[in-house]
């Protein structure tokens, strides 16, 4: 792998974050909302909480990262720099 496509990778990455960890806080939320309605028909008093459905001990203390606009900018560069991409005024070149 060249250095220019491990730089597209952690860009994408950034951008949107994949792997066996993401996919099971999907599944969390998932799982979440199918328990919701499911007992919200049946009984009216059970609640859930999506980190109840999370298999991973260390992720129920995850919070999902804020990107300020500057940061997305940063990323935007990257990924420019990384394809040899021109910026200008907002538009991709």
């Amino acid at each position: 792998m060249s250095s220019r496509e491990f730089a597209e990778w952690q860009a994408y990455y950034e951008m949107e974050s994949f792997g066996p960890l993401v996919q099971e806080v999907q599944l969390a939320k998932l799982s979440y909302l199918f328990a919701q309605a499911w007992f919200a028909n049946k009984e009216k008093n059970v609640r859930f909480d999506p980190r109840d459905f999370l298999v991973t001990p260390s992720l129920t203390q995850v919070r999902p990262r804020k990107q300020t606009w500057q940061q997305q900018l940063e990323i935007v560069k990257m990924i420019a720099k990384a394809t040899n991409t021109k910026i200008t005024s907002g538009e991709v070149n």
